[in-house]
């Protein structure tokens, strides 16, 4: 995609832990992460901003807790996201104010804005952040 960049190696131990989906390749690898999901926290993790599209990680919380429930299965979804708070619901046109909005009468859902992933593990697959 034009004017993204991938920076994997930028966040120690995020490539052996986590999925995505900004590829063929890493939307079939979260396809087999989600079949194989037997219920826990999963983490929508947005580490940096700009990018290519700032409403969907807002968007795809909820798809994975549909996801979840439809399959049977309870997911708490944490998103994580390196903007904070006021200025996400400010600057993001109203896309965030609306999703956080949905995201309060769903449950299962939290928001963890303006914090900064410094590198993850891989072993427990926790996310370490920023102070």
């Amino acid at each position: 995609m034009l004017g993204t960049g991938y920076a994997w190696d930028r966040y120690p131990g995020l490539r052996e832990a986590g999925c995505h989906n900004f590829t063929l390749e890493g939307a079939l690898g979260l396809r087999k992460a989600l079949a194989e999901f037997k219920g826990g926290d999963i983490v929508v993790l947005a580490p940096e901003f700009p990018n290519h599209c700032p409403g969907y990680q807002f968007e795809i919380p909820s798809r994975v807790v549909f996801h979840a429930r439809g399959c049977g299965v309870k997911a708490r979804v944490k998103l994580v996201h390196g903007l904070p708070m006021e200025v996400a619901m400010d600057s993001l046109f109203g896309v965030a104010r609306t999703w956080y909005r949905i995201h309060e009468e769903m449950g299962d859902i939290e928001y963890h804005l303006g914090k900064q992933l410094e590198r993850v593990d891989p072993n427990t697959k926790t996310n370490i952040l920023q102070g």
